[in-house]
């Protein structure tokens, strides 16, 4: 039985594989140029507004 070995190129234009290595490389290359733009804001501890002022009503102070 001869000795046959098999050389898998990534040369090749039409293979699956390398079309998804490409993809997966430009994604990655895209979230790490995002990701080194600025921090992800995840609102914890920022205030989005103001929160309204407590006023007495007519029943009383409606802060307990």
């Amino acid at each position: 039985m001869p000795n046959e070995r098999h050389i898998y190129r990534l040369s090749n234009s039409h293979d699956p594989d390398l079309d998804d290595a490409r993809r997966t490389s430009r994604v990655v290359g895209h979230a790490r140029k995002l990701l080194a733009e600025s921090p992800a804001s995840t609102f914890l501890g920022r205030k989005t507004q103001e929160p309204f002022p407590q006023e007495e009503s007519q029943y009383g102070n409606l802060k307990s």
